[in-house]
């Protein structure tokens, strides 16, 4: 995890170095089904809370994938990348945050 930590702080300090404000969008492991869904935490947990710790916005997709059956969020059983129906979703979350930005 220490590498992949170096290389968020690298992406950070380009943004602050380049006045970005990064929005972080982070996805639950996306194989597991329905039953083991929530163990996702074990790998997203600390990403989010180092992102947390540096004051970045994190957009945890997990709350609101959770209730879309396994089927329905994945684009088949080959392929665990999310599918139309949560790209969607989160594309609508971050636009509300985008919104939000803009208007503060």
């Amino acid at each position: 995890m220490e590498k992949l930590y170096r290389e968020f702080d690298k992406i950070i300090l380009y943004c602050e170095e380049n006045n970005i404000i990064p929005v972080v969008v982070l996805f639950p492991l996306l194989v597991m089904d329905d039953e083991h869904f929530d163990y996702s935490y074990i790998y997203t947990k600390p990403i989010e809370n180092y992102f947390k710790t540096r004051n970045i916005m994190v957009l945890n997709t997990t709350s609101f994938m959770k209730d879309i059956p396994y089927s329905q969020r994945v684009v088949n059983t080959n392929d665990y990348h999310p599918n139309e129906v949560v790209n969607k979703i989160v594309a609508e979350e971050l636009y509300k945050i985008i919104i939000t930005r803009i208007a503060n």
